[in-house]
């Protein structure tokens, strides 16, 4: 194997070469840094927001005031599994004297309980009167699951 000759000219390109590449390296973890500290900024602005934001935005059937009354017309099948399965995760979830309160229900039963839910979901999804027997039936296999 042959040996190559090294000249001042030789070391200089090599030595800047490596200078090249020291400043792309460079360059690389800045722009890691740049964007770590985006992501973190992003993460702590959308973490930070106030519990009472997070309240406005859910979705509640309690809120009627704004909603159009019951139509007599009859309800498809998607909207009534869609009340019905609504009505049942709540009453599951919630206990009977909060949805009482949520919902101004007359009397705390049940099935009093169960018709004003079942009630309220229908009119939050626009169904018909025939959807109301499918929000209190959700509701009352609620209770039954807790």
């Amino acid at each position: 194997m042959r040996a190559l000759p090294l000249s001042c000219s030789t070391i200089r390109v090599h030595s800047g070469g490596v200078n090249r590449l020291r400043d792309e390296v460079h360059m690389t973890k800045t722009l890691r840094h740049a964007a770590l500290a985006i992501l973190v900024a992003v993460l702590v602005v959308g973490c930070s927001s106030s519990s009472e934001e997070a309240q406005q935005t859910t979705t509640s059937a309690a809120d009627t005031s704004a909603r159009p009354p019951i139509g007599p017309g009859p309800t498809s099948q998607n909207v009534k599994l869609v009340i019905y399965e609504r009505a049942l995760s709540e009453c599951a979830t919630y206990p009977l004297a909060d949805l009482a309160g949520k919902y101004k229900a007359a009397k705390k039963t049940k099935r009093s309980v169960a018709q004003v839910v079942g009630r309220a979901w229908t009119q939050f999804f626009r169904g018909g009167r025939d959807a109301i027997k499918s929000g209190r039936d959700g509701c009352l296999q609620g209770f039954s699951r807790r």
